[in-house]
């Protein structure tokens, strides 16, 4: 074979084979205000700090008619099935997308690579693969009725109106007015003993359980989602028997603390760029079902016990706010609490005083 003709030959290859994996799967129904998840082949990698700090993966969607344009980012996902196998390594990389029109939108990927290009604002280089990718999605209405808020839209501060009525939370759909009414307890809902746990627990006497929500396991209906070996069946209950037995909208959650402090995104308490990707995938199939029963999903970013952590402006500060949106505040009804209890529950004592815990708060805010 002569020489040239070999390197054609392997420079189709090579491009046939990123073609391929340019190529997403797209799963959810194409219908306005559902859960549409793109799922592209990138880079093999796996849970490590590199890989959450080190990658920033975005696709912007434009509508067809010109406008929005909604930027959205996107994140790794491993072998895209983790909550299910728990699996710490793939290239399957994922970004959720939630159409607030009809039509057609066109869409555009970025895959961008560099140090710590997660949370800084240069566009470092192509991490290639579906980088620059283009298409298109065409949406139609929603199928959805009742509680379920895929029925409803996105809920919303009102930024018009009347004085009396902007005060409250509206659906973007409907336009139905929204008044919060749900259990603020147990903060450390996520401490649950079927969701993936790698790291050791924090040992904090009478406070440090593991929730099993077994009561509410005869609240779980056929039907309902589960993951692993028929796991999930303790806190699905118990969103059925918050929603349906007591016609509440609301639940409220850290995601990083509780009183035990064992709730966290991370393999390790103390790895603070590391994600733990099956279990949040696990927790995501919580919210997704909790939306789907009417409620709204109070997500706390700090309390009391670890408020001091993360400063504002840190990387591990930005790499957890960036990851959390980008796994779950596609959402409809999502509150970003930026810190309950902040600075402590007595004298704001981790920031030193009351003026320096506002000022890192508003740091957080501003971020």
């Amino acid at each position: 074979m002569r020489k040239h003709t070999f390197l054609m030959v392997v420079c189709l290859l090579f491009f046939g084979m990123q073609i391929f994996a340019q190529s997403p799967t797209i799963t959810g129904e194409l219908r306005q205000w559902h859960n549409i998840v793109l799922t592209y082949n990138g880079p093999n990698e796996s849970e490590s700090e590199n890989t959450f700090k080190n990658y920033r993966m975005d696709v912007t969607f434009t509508h067809s008619s010109g406008s929005p344009t909604l930027k959205v980012p996107g994140y790794f996902a491993a072998c895209g099935n983790a909550e299910n196998n728990g699996c710490t390594s793939g290239n399957k990389w994922r970004v959720h997308f939630r159409p607030n029109k009809t039509g057609t939108w066109n869409w555009t990927a970025s895959l961008r690579t560099g140090n710590n290009i997660a949370t800084n604002t240069n566009n470092g280089s192509s991490a290639g693969f579906f980088d620059g990718q283009t298409g298109s999605i065409t949406v139609i209405t929603s199928n959805k009725s009742g509680k379920d808020l895929r029925a409803k839209g996105r809920l919303s501060y009102q930024t018009s109106g009347p004085n009396n009525a902007r005060r409250y939370y509206r659906f973007q759909g409907d336009g139905t007015y929204f008044l919060k009414v749900g259990p603020d307890s147990p903060e450390n809902l996520l401490d649950y003993e079927d969701f993936d746990f790698q790291g050791a627990r924090n040992n904090c006497g009478n406070k440090c359980f593991e929730h099993d929500f077994g009561p509410h396991v005869s609240d779980w209906n056929s039907g309902n989602p589960t993951w692993g070996n028929n796991l999930g069946k303790g806190i699905i209950g118990a969103l059925n028997f918050i929603s349906d037995n007591h016609q509440m909208n609301a639940i409220s959650m850290t995601l990083f603390g509780g009183d035990d402090v064992n709730v966290y995104p991370w393999t390790r308490p103390n790895q603070q760029i590391t994600y733990d990707v099956s279990k949040l995938a696990q927790w995501e199939i919580v919210f997704d079902y909790a939306e789907q029963k009417g409620l709204l999903l109070h997500f706390k970013l700090s309390e009391a016990e670890n408020s001091g952590q993360l400063r504002a402006n840190s990387i591990e500060h930005k790499v957890f706010y960036r990851e959390m949106v980008a796994r779950f505040g596609h959402h409809l009804a999502v509150e970003w609490n930026i810190g309950e209890e902040f600075g402590g529950v007595s004298g704001n004592n981790y920031f030193g005083g009351r003026t320096q815990a506002a000022q890192e708060a508003n740091a957080r805010a501003n971020y």
